[in-house]
């Protein structure tokens, strides 16, 4: 179990990133729905995989894309965050942090519901 939770924990980190990194290069007008909407998936993926404690899942995606966006502004590269501040790129760690609890507690929701109505599998 605790190989599983890392091998778990290493790819909400990874997914956090990608979306971080997606978020950065971002140039339309969709580009912030499109994050939510990646954070919402990435964690509900591992809310599914191990909906026990859901909440841990929400860490790793969530803060990976603070983390791209305090690293971009570190290394001069300028996006589309405005103020071009680190406390700007900090707000964005509640908002991922959210978006990502939403996703992983569905994620859980939608195992458990997959237990009850099919306790033998698909």
């Amino acid at each position: 179990m605790r190989n599983h939770s890392s091998v778990l924990w290493t790819a909400g980190g990874l997914l956090g990133l990608l979306v971080g990194l997606q978020d950065a290069r971002s140039v339309s007008d969709d580009g912030a729905l499109v994050t939510l909407l990646l954070l919402v998936v990435s964690a509900g993926v591992l809310g599914f995989a191990e909906p026990h404690k859901a909440w841990r899942w929400a860490i790793p995606v969530g803060l990976g894309l603070s983390v791209v966006h305090i690293a971009a502004r570190a290394l001069g590269y300028h996006d589309h965050i405005q103020p071009d501040t680190y406390a700007a790129r900090l707000l964005l760690a509640p908002v991922g942090l959210l978006a990502a609890l939403a996703g992983a507690y569905c994620g859980a929701l939608l195992a458990g519901l997959r237990r009850r109505f099919f306790p033998r599998g698909l």
